[in-house]
């Protein structure tokens, strides 16, 4: 078998498979701040439209992310997220790491 059959052999089958693959983690990474925004059970449709209208430049992305970050942190459960990092600061001894952690869930 001539060497450009065989590399036709593999990798038409390849593209076919992992072309349609390629394209669903790119819409999957591209619409992540819409997903995390439902699982979150925070308010979406604007984040939605910024992440579908500006998501395709990298800043209207950033924004949308952003979004459900500040939305989230309105929630109850962040306030638990926010007192579990502090209580694991405090037990660690304000380890650099956890530190780092509790100023950046502080901030929000």
């Amino acid at each position: 078998m001539p060497l450009f059959a065989l590399m036709l052999f593999i990798a038409i089958p390849a593209a076919l498979f992992f072309t349609p693959l390629a394209a669903f983690l790119l819409l999957f990474v591209y619409l992540a701040p819409t997903y995390i925004a439902w699982r979150a059970k925070v308010p979406k449709t604007r984040i939605f439209l910024v992440n579908f209208f500006l998501g395709w430049t990298i800043i209207g992305w950033i924004v949308a992310m952003q979004m459900v970050f500040r939305e989230k942190a309105k929630t109850p459960e962040w306030e638990m997220v926010k007192e579990r990092i502090n209580a694991l600061n405090d037990r660690h001894g304000g380890s650099v790491f956890f530190q780092l952690l509790r100023s950046i869930v502080n901030k929000s």
